[in-house]
């Protein structure tokens, strides 16, 4: 992938970020990423940089959306008689 691409690619993850973030909870899921310090807008930086961002953005979106849903699994065991 281009860096140009790869650079995008940060881009779309970081809007994907905001639109979970502003429907669930996050607990520090994305403190790897924000820690790394690469924002989309850093086009000096890196190939290598902006790939290692992009995992770590994309890896703290699928921990909320599963924390997400093993929290709506519990909720609904919850409200099943037995």
């Amino acid at each position: 992938m281009r860096k140009q691409e790869l650079i995008h690619l940060h881009g779309l993850s970081h809007e994907l970020r905001s639109w979970v973030t502003a429907r669930h909870t996050v607990d520090g899921e994305f403190e790897a990423y924000d820690a790394h310090g690469v924002k989309p807008s850093e086009i000096h930086r890196r190939k290598q940089a902006h790939h290692r961002a992009v995992q770590r953005e994309i890896t703290g979106v699928v921990a909320v959306i599963e924390g997400s849903i093993a929290e709506t699994a519990v909720a609904a065991d919850e409200g099943v008689e037995r």
